[in-house]
């Protein structure tokens, strides 16, 4: 059997009654799975799960939408029925297909992510542990609302994250503002909901400044953790015209809300998808072409599907030139 056949009919094994939520999932990774993922025995149960779910998340990212979005109902990553055929059935009701298509899909999909292994993972740089870096999480959803009706600004975010290894504890968020002379937050007021409890904020950079979150029980892998954070500003001249989120980490949806307000605050609004990303103080980012037709008190509400990691989106404007 041909290498790359090996791994795909091992990739589709795993979907098999529990998918990766089988409790002894590390007796399910055959050699050639175990070739790709660099892993040796002896390996706990904790572990593997850990190292085959980062690798598994990795390659649905170069997958199609909805082959992705198969292959995920059918490892039990996004649904917890305790068959594939209940858990393809309910992705057969999401994307309006017969489960005969899925599992088309689910083929195609299985072969995408066993090339990724082959090609990718298994290259991956290896740390001194003699496991492959990888990240922590990643970003599920995300939502950042700005309220701009009042004289103080208020920036509500929501994060979902979805853990490919176990074990964090705390969380370093990040809040960027314009260059400010303040030291400290000082009357901006920040609070954290969600079950995280913030331990301090300290400023890294002109226009950064750090939250450590604590939450309430360590990451397990393929569970999502939601939290949020609510930043109150003393006035409109702490932040810049916008509303935006560069990646870092893998996203899979970003929303992003503004309320303009009656009379509105702003002049014109756009909106920027993947932008070349600009600092607070220089020259604005250069708006693309999607202008929005802005109407008095109703919001601005815009989705990101796969926000390119080192580019910007989000909702840009100019103020009015009457804005209190």
């Amino acid at each position: 059997m041909e290498p790359l056949e090996e791994l795909t009919d091992e990739l589709a094994a795993l979907h098999r009654g529990q998918g990766v939520r089988t409790g002894d999932i590390h007796r399910l990774i055959g050699p050639a799975l175990m070739a790709a993922l660099q892993l040796e025995d002896p390996l706990s149960p904790v572990q593997a799960r850990d190292y085959l779910i980062s690798g598994l998340v990795a390659g649905i990212r170069t997958l199609p939408p909805r082959q992705a979005t198969v292959f995920e109902f059918a490892s039990g990553l996004k649904s917890a029925e305790p068959t594939m055929a209940a858990r393809l059935d309910r992705a057969a009701s999401e994307l309006d297909r017969d489960t005969r298509t899925l599992r088309r899909w689910l083929e195609k999909a299985n072969v995408g992510v066993a090339i990724y292994l082959m090609r990718n993972h298994g290259h991956a740089e290896v740390e001194a542990s003699g496991h492959p870096r990888r990240d922590d999480w990643y970003i599920e959803s995300m939502w950042v609302e700005a309220d701009l009706r009042a004289r103080q600004p208020v920036f509500r975010i929501q994060k979902s994250l979805f853990p490919t290894v176990g074990g964090a504890t705390q969380l370093t968020e990040p809040i960027s503002l314009p260059p400010h002379p303040a030291e400290s937050l000082g009357d901006i007021s920040v609070a954290i909901y969600g079950g995280a409890r913030l331990i301090e904020v300290r400023r890294s950079g002109p226009s950064l400044w750090m939250t450590q979150l604590s939450l309430p029980a360590p990451m397990r892998v393929g569970e999502i953790v939601t939290f949020g954070l609510e930043c109150t500003l003393p006035a409109r001249d702490w932040m810049a015209p916008m509303s935006v989120f560069t990646p870092i980490r893998p996203t899979r949806e970003f929303r992003c809300t503004v309320h303009f307000g009656s009379p509105m605050v702003a002049q014109r609004a756009w909106i920027l998808r993947n932008a070349l990303p600009n600092f607070f103080g220089v020259e604005p980012m250069t708006p693309l072409a999607e202008e929005i037709d802005l109407a008095a008190d109703v919001p601005v509400d815009v989705r990101f599907t796969n926000p390119l990691p080192g580019l910007t989106s989000g909702i840009q404007w100019a103020w009015a030139d009457d804005a209190p």
